[in-house]
């Protein structure tokens, strides 16, 4: 019998990009079709992170045995991602990690997920997260209906 290390989540930095990357494709593949296909190739995601993401939002990493198994990135007041590895999925790590976020932001957060990912949106929901609107998919690159989700510390 092996035992898991506790998880350890940090602020990530440059040097995490290729595991970000990792854990954000394996849990889009996992998820099938509840996710719609990215526009976008595998290999573009890495450099999308360096150029786009890190520079602009706060970006986070979940370790179990010196693994990244979560990550979270935030940017302003949006939940910008939420993944956790197929492998580590229902074991508390993306409630951590919302946890993290609403610690991060006191004053509320704002999201957006697909309507096919009936999973997020059920934990986002469990852990108060509303409906405030959504897109016929106008709002995001897939083209897929889309929900915003907001919670605010008066909603739970």
């Amino acid at each position: 019998m092996t035992t898991l290390q506790p998880l350890r989540v940090r602020e990530a930095g440059a040097g995490d990009i290729e595991a970000i990357a990792r854990v954000m494709l394996d849990a889009r593949r996992a998820a099938g079709e509840r996710f719609p296909p990215s526009v976008h190739d595998d290999a573009e995601l890495v450099p999308h992170l360096l150029r786009d993401v890190l520079p602009v939002a706060e970006a986070w990493v979940a370790e179990r045995d010196s693994r990244v198994v979560g990550v979270l990135v935030l940017e302003n007041d949006l939940l910008d991602s939420l993944y956790v590895t197929p492998d580590a999925q229902g074991r508390g790590i993306g409630t951590g990690l919302l946890a993290l976020a609403k610690e991060r932001r006191p004053e509320g957060l704002r999201l957006w997920v697909f309507v096919s990912n009936e999973p997020a949106r059920a934990l986002y929901e469990r852990h108060g997260f509303v409906v405030i609107g959504g897109s016929d998919g106008e709002a995001n690159e897939e083209g897929a209906p889309d929900l915003l989700l907001a919670w605010s510390p008066t909603s739970g």
